[in-house]
């Protein structure tokens, strides 16, 4: 990890370890850090979620989006629920008089 990056991540812990602690009033912060093996065990199990949240995605560009007409880009936004069999695209609007306009 680049200082820049570790900068970015600890402004981003930061931030909402503050965010938090405003959410739980009735609640004293204390920090701590993690060891050396319980930070790897954690880093695998986030490869894990991301390898699979990546399959996941791919499942949805590849299947889900064909089958409702939607071609998969940078500019579509999805959001699905896997367990309420139920998924939200979000495309970006056209500008008003486009011929491809839809409702």
């Amino acid at each position: 990890m680049t200082e820049e990056q570790r900068k970015i991540d600890m402004e981003v812990f930061e931030a909402e370890a503050k965010k938090t602690a405003l959410q739980l009033p009735n609640h004293k912060l204390k920090e701590f850090t993690l060891n050396t093996i319980e930070q790897q065990m954690l880093a695998e199990q986030e490869t894990i979620v991301a390898l699979a949240r990546a399959s996941q995605d791919k499942i949805i560009n590849e299947y889900v989006l064909s089958r409702v007409g939607v071609t998969p880009s940078p500019a579509i936004h999805i959001r699905y629920s896997i367990s309420l069999g139920r998924f939200v695209v979000y495309t970006p609007k056209l500008p008003k008089g486009s011929s491809k306009e839809k409702s």
